[in-house]
């Protein structure tokens, strides 16, 4: 995440001991429904980094949705986010 985020500091990535294994993890769910909700204004998490879990994931259930304008912060408050999540839960998981 760290060149992605902060290019300059790329040569930092070595010493980040926090390692996220979602690549590894979210192959490994086939069950679960799965939501994606996307913040394309991500500087954390860029878009990319969603669309290749997305790809990755296994789960017979996959929904993605974006946030046009959402960032890393901000997203929450983006006009459809709850409602992304509402419908989700009501449709794939309350059944």
């Amino acid at each position: 995440m760290i060149p992605s985020v902060m290019p300059i500091a790329r040569f930092l990535t070595p010493l980040c001991h926090e390692y996220w294994r979602s690549e590894d993890m979210i192959s490994q769910i086939t069950d679960i429904p799965v939501l994606f909700i996307s913040g394309l204004q991500d500087e954390m998490v860029p878009p990319a980094h969603m669309k290749e879990l997305l790809r990755l994931c296994k789960s017979k259930t996959v929904i993605w949705k974006e946030l046009p304008y959402g960032d890393h912060n901000n997203s929450v408050t983006e006009p459809g986010y709850f409602s992304f999540i509402d419908e989700f839960i009501t449709k794939h998981v309350a059944r």
